[in-house]
Order: structure tokens, then C-alpha cells, then sequence
């Protein structure tokens, strides 16, 4: 069983919010790859508590940079797969959100490097697993796509590219740096624009371009031994390139990723991407030579041009994006009534899925909430630090999905405490947190 599961020494926050039918949760999960906490957003479909039978593809999905500018592209995708659902467009499916910035700075455009740690490992690994091992995924590639908005457009297909053992198929809306050196040559005039004058003194706080100039040096051109930035920048302060920097970052540059991927004659294209004429980060000319190099090298694809800017046009994005991966997965219609049953390689679930405590430090109320896979007979018991039980909060049989249980603690000292859940043999523990 996955580490989650196993080590009390794990505390996840959860925070679940009803759209729609749906279910999104918000909670955290440790990546090995990263040695950290990471926040995720799970979208749990209609219908997922209640078809405890039921697996489910999954689309992960790579936020943009967006939200330093007040912009939840997410909230966005959430509505649209609503709808689609609703109205039968598509079957319903698992949607991951992974958090996708770092420090010390924040637009990783989930890349690994030595200032951001191993980004690749921490989605491509430890996430998939996590998912994998907490919810009712199918767990195999043609049933596991990717997708993302703005510089997580890059990131999905990057990560298609690198890993299409893992991925079906990639979507990129109005993604950001799809031809690094077109993307550059444009976007070196907001950044000298948002600088003094001649000679260019950089600086990731003189504004966003600048923001994203060193974001993208933390994770194409790292250099640890260059206080105060630990980046090279691939301009000089003349803004000329820098040959052996610029180098580096062509090594990041899309096409490297795709060029070793397996024949598909005759195949439908796994790679859609888009572009607006009104984008007001000029992603469009990077596009259009993104889409040379896929002919140049024989790669099939669907690109769409349409009238519109990065973010205004989302709600019609999207739904052509997520139905171009649905369609990839053979999961676009309701004549796919059996679509949990088509893997064929799913390892048995734990009867217990997730499970977290979120303990409010006004009423000293402990919230433990789990997912129950199959029906049956549960107990709940809270522990101290010396393995002595508190108090049990549930022994009897109970139905399948989501359940709470409501713990206080406002008697007890502060200090750290245990739950533990026990339901056909498996086990799973978690802290508890009191603070007075």
C-alpha cells in the first residue's frame, strides 16, 4: 500500500467544495521526488460516491501561471466538465490538478532543475501513484491523458513527450512557450520594457515578463553558485544572447521532447493545441512554428487558430481540448457504458481510499474524513502519543463513498494525537493536530 496509507506521521488538509454534482477536493500529498508537501485538487464526477464499482480515466491537468495575476484558470475547467457531463458529451472522468509552482520562483513550467528539484518525478511518479492508490482510476496509459493552460500547455506536452509510456495523449489551451526561441524574441520587449534603460540590470521583481524570465532560468539555466538569482539569463545586459546559456535552454525546447516518439502511422493525432489572435502574451507566432516543427518531423496533430485572447475565450476552449482527450482515451460517448471495466491490469483498491483530519482551533473540532471503497464493518479510534485510545468515534457497518466523523478535543492537552480507521482488513492512520 501506497506511503500514504501506512505512516502516521502524514497530515493532510482537506477542504471539499460541491459544484454543480461534482465533487473537488483540496488536500495535500507528500512527494518523494520533491522531499515535500505538495498541494492537489481532485474533480470526483457525479456519481462517484455512489458507483463504488466504477474506475474512472483520468485527465491531469496543468494550471498556468495565471493566478499571480488573480486568474483561477481551474475554476474554469470545473464548470465546463459540469456541463459536459450534464449533457452527455463526454463520460465522467477524474480530474487532477497538481500545484505546479516553486520557489524561490514561482513559474516552474514543470520543469525539474537544481533550484526547483525534480518537478518530473514529483507528477509523472509520485502524484500518478498517489492518485492511483486513492482513487478509482484506470490506471494505464491509454486511459490517463494530460492537459493544461498557458505555460501548463508547455508542461502537457512536454510531459506526453517524455513520458508517453504514461500519458495517451496531450492539450495545450493557448500555451505559453511552445517555440522558446520565437516566445523569447517576442517576449524580450515586455521584459526590457519593464527595466530602466541600457545596460539592462534584470530583476524578477521589476515586473511579471521579468517574473517569468527568471522563473524560466530557475528551471532551463540554474546556476547555484551565482548569488543573489542562482540563474544565468540568456541576455546580456546589452540584451544580446548568451550563446552557452541560450544552449542550455534549447535543450528544453518542445520538439527535443517529441523526437523519439513511437510510430503512429495511421493514428488520430494525440497532441491538440490552440492559439488566439488576440493573445496578449503573442503565443500565436510561437505556435505556428511549433506546428512547423511537428511537420517537419512527421508528427500528426490538431491546431486550432481562433478569435480571442489568453484568457477570455476559456469557456470554449476548454470543452474542445477535454473532448479531444476524451476521445483519445475512446471515452467521449455514453456507448462506453463498461468503461470501468476496461483496463485489465488494475491492481485491488484498499477498502480505504483518502482520508484527513482538519482540526478547527476555535471549537477544537477534529473533522476526520475517508473514502470507503467497499461497504462494511468500521471502527475509528483516536490514540495519544502513547499508543493509548482516546476515544473511538466509529464500530459499526457503513455504505460506500465519502464519511466524517467530528472529534473533540477541547479537554484534552495540545500536542499531536492519532486517528486510526480499520475496514476488511486494511488499515490507514493519520495526525491529529490540537492547539490550544
Amino acid at each position: 500500500m501506497y506511503k500514504l496509507l501506512m505512516f502516521a506521521t502524514l497530515f493532510l488538509v482537506i477542504s471539499s467544495q460541491t459544484l454543480a454534482e461534482s465533487v473537488v477536493i483540496e488536500t495535500t500529498f507528500y512527494s518523494e521526488a520533491l522531499a515535500q508537501e505538495k498541494s492537489v485538487h481532485v474533480y470526483l464526477p457525479d456519481g462517484y460516491n455512489s458507483c463504488c464499482g466504477k474506475r474512472y480515466p483520468v485527465i491531469y491537468y496543468l494550471h498556468g501561471a495565471g493566478r499571480l495575476l488573480g486568474h483561477d484558470d481551474f475554476l474554469y475547467l470545473v464548470e465546463v466538465l459540469d456541463c459536459m457531463i450534464e449533457n452527455g458529451e463526454i463520460n465522467p472522468v477524474v480530474v487532477v490538478r497538481p500545484d505546479g509552482f516553486t520557489t524561490p520562483y514561482p513559474v516552474s513550467f514543470y520543469t525539474g532543475s537544481a533550484l526547483y528539484g525534480d518537478v518530473e518525478g514529483y507528477i509523472a511518479q509520485d502524484l500518478i501513484q498517489w492518485v492511483d492508490s486513492n482513487f478509482r482510476t484506470l490506471p494505464n496509459r491509454v486511459k490517463r491523458t494530460v492537459m493544461g493552460h498557458s505555460m501548463g500547455g508547455y508542461g502537457a506536452v512536454k510531459f506526453y513527450g517524455e513520458y508517453p509510456d504514461i500519458f495517451q495523449a496531450a492539450a495545450a489551451v493557448c500555451g505559453s512557450g511552445m517555440d522558446l526561441p520565437v516566445m523569447l524574441s517576442i517576449n524580450i520587449h515586455g521584459v526590457l520594457g519593464e527595466l530602466p534603460g541600457i545596460p539592462y540590470e534584470y530583476n524578477p521583481s521589476a515586473g511579471f515578463a521579468n517574473g517569468v524570465l527568471f522563473s524560466m532560468a530557475g528551471a532551463f539555466s540554474p546556476n547555484l553558485t551565482s548569488p543573489p538569482y542562482y540563474v544565468d539569463l540568456p541576455l546580456d545586459r546589452w540584451a544580446n544572447y548568451v550563446p552557452e546559456v541560450w544552449a542550455l535552454w534549447m535543450n528544453h525546447n518542445l520538439p527535443q521532447f517529441l523526437q523519439n516518439l513511437p510510430a503512429e502511422d495511421g493514428c488520430a493525432p494525440r497532441i491538440y493545441f490552440d492559439a488566439g489572435t488576440l493573445d496578449q502574451f503573442y503565443i500565436l507566432p510561437a505556435c505556428n512554428a511549433f506546428a512547423d516543427s511537428l511537420d517537419a518531423m512527421g508528427i500528426a496533430y490538431e491546431y486550432q487558430v481562433f478569435l480571442g485572447g489568453h484568457f477570455d475565450k476559456l469557456y470554449e476552449r476548454f470543452p474542445i481540448a477535454v473532448r479531444f482527450l476524451c476521445k483519445r482515451m475512446h471515452h467521449n460517448n455514453r456507448q462506453c457504458d463498461d468503461y470501468e471495466e476496461l483496463s485489465g491490469v488494475a491492481e485491488p483498491l484498499s477498502t480505504i481510499g483518502f482520508h484527513s483530519a482538519v482540526n478547527d482551533r476555535i471549537s477544537n473540532e477534529t473533522r476526520i474524513t475517508f473514502d470507503l471503497h467497499t461497504s462494511g464493518y468500521v471502527s475509528l479510534d483516536i490514540y495519544d502519543g502513547m499508543g493509548r485510545i482516546i476515544e473511538t468515534l466509529i464500530n459499526s457497518n457503513m455504505d460506500t463513498g465519502l464519511h466524517t466523523a467530528s472529534f473533540n478535543g477541547s479537554g484534552l492537552a495540545s500536542g499531536v494525537y492519532f486517528y486510526s480507521i480499520s475496514s476488511g482488513g486494511d488499515h490507514a492512520t493519520g495526525k491529529v493536530l490540537l492547539v490550544r
